[in-house]
């Protein structure tokens, strides 16, 4: 494996994580997400947000967990990991974290303490379906007879097991971004787009999808050239939603490459001679966005 592919691989990796963590600081998300997959309900006004950093009294080694979310009043606790690929020690990392947790919570000497309520979760994007363990596997043939451990059992949400469909239906911003990363080609992508233009969306849609669009390159590589396309899909609707300009705006704002100065003198030109804006869109490939700042431009200087 080259560097650079293993250096885009890491790239795509951190991208994931950043998408999951952004999504996941709004309580509705953690809310969903566990309902959707493990049937628990939780009122939003009852769960907050936990630091996921704890300094093991064993080295002083730093654990960081991505998501830690806490039942208010209570000692109950969410730990979710979020891995783009297949890790096969995730049951000794998950047992340290739990570990860890429970260490930074005990405060008290007392015979009495009772270690916090841990309910782990590991949300898996992997190419791959996860066939890591759930928990430490200990040797059986060599115990002398001694009973095992009961280690810390992870919950695990793959997304090779759900279904595009099923992810969609939900309308939130998690697995919206689930659906996304599960799909491997280009048509398939384009195709669970072409889906969330079509259909109306929320303002709060509109904010995940945002937020996926603008921290996946993977999405930004493949729509790169397809703006043409999703504009002719918009307009062909005659009635653009507040969320599709949006879209349309932030494909163009990401993704095209910019004007230099050569292109902007002859584009300022064409507005000189009055050339209608579709026109120069057509022939330049301008955006909306940026014809508009040029044609203030030319007012202006009209002006002094």
């Amino acid at each position: 494996m080259t560097d650079s592919t293993t250096e885009n691989k890491e790239k795509g990796k951190q991208e994931q994580d950043k998408i999951v963590r952004k999504l996941l600081e709004n309580k509705k998300e953690i809310i969903h997400f566990v309902d959707k997959f493990f049937r628990y309900k939780i009122r939003e006004k009852d769960i907050e947000r936990y630091n996921g950093k704890f300094v093991t009294s064993y080295g002083f080694k730093v654990r960081e967990s991505d998501i830690i979310y806490k039942i208010k009043n209570t000692e109950i606790y969410i730990i979710i990991e979020h891995q783009s690929t297949v890790d096969y020690k995730m049951p000794k990392r998950m047992c340290e974290y739990c570990i860890c947790l429970i260490d930074s919570r005990q405060t008290s000497k007392s015979k009495f303490y009772r270690a916090p309520l841990i309910f782990p979760i590991v949300l898996s994007t992997s190419k791959t379906i996860w066939d890591a363990p759930l928990t430490i596997i200990q040797e059986e043939d060599s115990n002398y007879g001694f009973p095992a451990l009961n280690y810390p059992i992870y919950n695990l949400v793959d997304i090779q097991k759900v279904t595009t469909k099923e992810l969609l239906e939900d309308r939130m911003g998690l697995t919206l971004a689930m659906a996304l990363e599960k799909q491997k080609t280009k048509e398939e992508l384009e195709k669970v787009i072409e889906f969330v233009i079509k259909r109306r969306i929320n303002e709060y849609e509109a904010n995940c999808l945002k937020i996926i669009l603008e921290n996946s390159s993977k999405i930004r590589n493949e729509l790169g050239e397809e703006i043409g396309k999703y504009k002719k899909i918009m307009e062909g609707d005659g009635d653009m939603s507040n969320f599709e300009e949006l879209y349309v705006e932030l494909l163009e704002d990401k993704y095209n490459k910019g004007i230099n100065q050569g292109a902007e003198q002859i584009i300022k030109q064409m507005i000189k001679n009055k050339m209608e804006d579709k026109e120069i869109i057509k022939i330049t490939n301008i955006s909306r966005k940026d014809l508009k700042r040029l044609k203030l431009e030319v007012e202006g200087s009209k002006i002094a």
